[in-house]
């Protein structure tokens, strides 16, 4: 069998109009949404690109990878998916981000490998030529562009000359050259990640974009400081700074008011239509190479964005926007269904092994999905870990000193930003969020609550449910040899 795995980058669960979005158009992705088994509640390892990549292709969380913040490279011992298969069986390729070190230079028993990043030369490994430049800079500098297109320059090029564009035609013909022959493709998009600009950024309008049902739900006392901070520091200062293709600059993203964060959202959802017309493409190339039935296809991201709820932007906090996912899988001759339980992208590499016929090796911290697709619901389900490992942040250090309404010292800060957050999901909808440096825990019923609103770690009905959490986060973190020591409960 086939592989077609495709992955965005900050995509919320919700950035799905099949999934109840009421605003974003994704005809392409609803439609394989339709014919596919999707997983309502699938989670990231932790909530930043590098490590959860690294979970995606290995099954393993990040303390065991050691790929645990942003730039660390993936030990080339640790083996992907293609290493994994039967020897020759498939032609083999990855297309796009991969931001697990040496970023345009093929890896991890790919074939064909063609990048889109110049942005990580300064992390390649020794011998590493970082003069080199990406297949999509190249491609540009054919267009007529010059050789210095960095990411925010190309953000606001005509679509087809944008990273979406030039990886759609490459799937496309990646397929069409294959079609004879067994093959597994990984196509990893950018978008919607940030600069949060696109061709697209006019498709909607901001005044009718809907701000996010929590919204108001500002983190406070109650929260995790780490949250206090970005929270203070986004509505003073605003987010990010790039210069479009014409070489202007363009403003930084204002985060004051309501009109702010739905300018912010419109040109996200643009992002997210931009990507749907390519998954279009793909998908109609494989229906049109007659591959459908012969052909595993995986949609998902490798983690989502807070894009205004809770008044926050981009990633890296174990909120539900943060951390969950969209996660489809198209078997063929397997009826489309919906699965409720709570999963991790750490179970993915198992189960695109498992559904290719491929053995399942051991040691793996993922389960494979494959009796979810059959039908069954697997006895023992584990409970979803979700890790903080890293000091990935959007703002500096020195600028949420400034913005915090508080006097507060740079240890403080430091210490909130790495502090080493491990969160259970149970699979009765109950989350439970461990600050080993004493910097606010947290508990929300995720049925009566799902916009977590109401920490309830301190309340008498919360408190009743912290011992058994608490035991069964303790039990996972076992089970994978995660060795951060909780703290104790009070």
């Amino acid at each position: 069998m086939n592989l077609l795995l495709i992955y965005t980058d900050e995509q919320r669960a919700d950035a799905i109009s099949q999934l109840g979005h009421p605003q974003i158009s994704t005809p392409n992705l609803d439609a394989l949404a339709k014919e596919s088994q999707v997983f309502e509640r699938c989670y990231a390892t932790q909530p930043v690109c590098t490590p959860s990549r690294a979970s995606l292709h290995t099954g393993l969380y990040p303390h065991a990878t050691g790929a645990t913040d942003n730039n660390l490279p993936l030990d080339s011992d640790l083996r992907c998916l293609p290493e994994w298969l039967s020897c020759g069986k498939h032609a083999t390729g990855h297309i796009g981000k991969w931001h697990l070190g040496d970023e345009i230079f093929a890896q991890h028993g790919f074939d064909e490998w063609i990048s889109t990043e110049d942005l990580y030369a300064k992390h390649y490994s020794d011998g590493r030529d970082r003069h080199e430049t990406s297949d999509y800079l190249k491609f540009l500098v054919e267009q007529g562009y010059p050789p210095n297109a960095n990411r925010s320059t190309v953000a606001c090029m005509p679509e087809g000359l944008t990273k979406a564009g030039f990886m759609g035609d490459k799937a496309c013909d990646f397929i069409e050259r294959h079609q004879s022959h067994p093959f597994a493709l990984a196509v990893s998009f950018l978008e919607p990640h940030m600069p949060f600009f696109g061709p697209r950024n006019t498709q909607y309008k901001p005044e009718a974009c809907p701000l996010p049902g929590n919204y108001e739900a500002i983190p406070d006392e109650r929260s995790h400081l780490k949250k206090r901070l970005w929270h203070a520091a986004l509505r003073e200062q605003g987010y990010g700074n790039v210069i479009n293709h014409l070489g202007e600059p363009v403003p930084a993203h204002q985060l004051r008011d309501t009109s702010d964060w739905r300018r912010l959202q419109a040109n996200y959802y643009g992002l997210i239509s931009m990507v749907d017309h390519q998954v279009g493409r793909i998908l109609e190339k494989l229906s049109a190479c007659d591959l459908d039935q012969d052909t595993l296809v995986v949609f998902t991201s490798d983690h989502g964005d807070m894009m205004g709820s809770h008044q926050l932007l981009t990633k890296g906090l174990p909120y539900e926007e943060s951390v969950r996912v969209p996660l489809f899988i198209r078997v063929p001759g397997k009826a489309a269904g919906t699965v409720p339980h709570a999963v991790s992208l750490v179970d993915l590499l198992p189960t695109m092994l498992d559904l290719m016929g491929e053995s399942v090796p051991d040691g793996l911290h993922g389960a494979s999905l494959k009796p979810y697709i059959d039908g069954q619901v697997p006895k023992n389900i584990a409970d979803v870990l979700i890790q903080w490992n890293g000091n990935a942040s959007p703002i500096s250090v020195e600028n949420a000193i400034k913005a915090f309404p508080e006097p507060i010292e740079q240890e403080q800060v430091e210490q909130a930003f790495s502090d080493p957050v491990r969160t259970i999901i149970s699979q009765d909808g109950w989350k439970l969020s461990m600050s080993p440096h004493g910097l606010g825990n947290e508990l929300y019923n995720l049925n009566e609550d799902p916009g977590e609103w109401v920490n309830l770690y301190h309340t008498t009905a919360g408190q009743s449910m912290v011992p058994s959490l608490y035991d069964r986060l303790a039990k996972r973190m076992k089970a994978v040899n995660d060795s951060v020591a909780l703290p104790c409960l009070n």
